[in-house]
């Protein structure tokens, strides 16, 4: 296992200097390269994932606000009928006879 990685991290010295590379050192390259394509893939697809998910939790953080905003609308609109029902209670005449 050390001599692979002996072997990958000369390879990988040899293409930052920009020397020449043998062959085995180019099958070495390509399969580096694999690699790392393969994971910069995995990492984009991972990032877009990301990106949907806060868009997904941004619209329905949006909508938790809305329906905060309706219930407290309501509460108001619940705590001026329970008013003016105490005042028709407390003032029965107020009331249509009919």
């Amino acid at each position: 296992m050390e001599d692979i990685i002996d072997r990958v991290s000369d390879v990988i010295a040899k293409l930052y200097k920009g020397e020449p590379l043998t062959e085995d050192d180019r099958v070495y390259a390509i399969a580096i390269l694999q690699v790392v394509l393969k994971h910069l893939k995995s990492w984009q697809d991972l990032t877009k994932k990301i990106e949907e998910l806060e868009e997904k939790v941004k619209m329905q953080d949006e909508k938790i606000n809305e329906m905060i905003e309706y219930e407290n609308e309501l509460k108001k609109k619940l705590k001026i009928a329970e008013n003016k029902l105490l005042i028709l209670e407390k003032n029965v005449f107020l009331l249509p006879k009919n």
